[in-house]
């Protein structure tokens, strides 16, 4: 029952954000005509591509250690890296202006979703096995959207740093099953 309620749950969640799309579009096509369907996917290209622009203060303080514009827009893997560092330095936007608070919150948080995933009881029914993977998928949905989105992370990460309280919450909701692990190796919840 589980699995059918969070895949049903997973498929309405995506039908409803691309819903909102598609009304969102008949709604300026009906108002302004066809011509502004190409501006929008361009700019959905632009912000899931990673070709980055930095600018001048990145630049100087990105070039000591051989980062350049180019070299982002040509990797992908260092344009979400550079996007995940970004983050981090926003990360006192979190905590009231206290970075290390914000970092150790969201440390904590990915070391409890860690270990939770990690223990392996000696039997895993299905029930706790779909639990399992859905603390996972609902952790992993922030970094997968810094990855997919680098350019917009990059760009925008002062305002996108605040989705980092979707992952804090998910690995929040490890902690107490970490906490009551028992001498058995098994999660009581997961």
């Amino acid at each position: 029952m589980i699995r059918r309620r969070a895949v049903t749950g997973l498929l309405r969640f995506l039908l409803t954000g691309l819903l909102c799309f598609a009304l969102k579009m008949a709604f300026v096509i009906g108002v302004w005509g066809w011509g502004e369907l190409k501006p929008f996917t361009d700019e959905l290209a632009v912000r899931m591509g990673h070709s980055v622009d930095l600018s001048a203060p990145e630049q100087a303080m990105l070039a000591p250690y051989g980062i350049t514009s180019e070299m982002l827009s040509h990797s992908r893997v260092l344009a979400a890296a550079y996007a995940f560092a970004k983050v981090a330095y926003m990360m006192p936007m979190m905590a009231w202006g206290a970075r290390g608070v914000g970092i150790l919150a969201l440390g904590t948080s990915v070391m409890m979703a860690t270990i939770a995933l990690a223990i392996r009881g000696r039997r895993l029914d299905p029930a706790r096995r779909t639990l399992r993977l859905l603390l996972l998928g609902a952790f992993l949905v922030v970094p997968v959207w810094y990855v997919v989105f680098a350019e917009q992370i990059i760009r925008h990460a002062f305002f996108m740093v605040r989705i980092i309280a979707w992952t804090m919450a998910a690995g929040g909701l490890a902690a107490p099953a970490v906490r009551r692990l028992g001498h058995s190796g098994q999660l009581p919840l997961l």
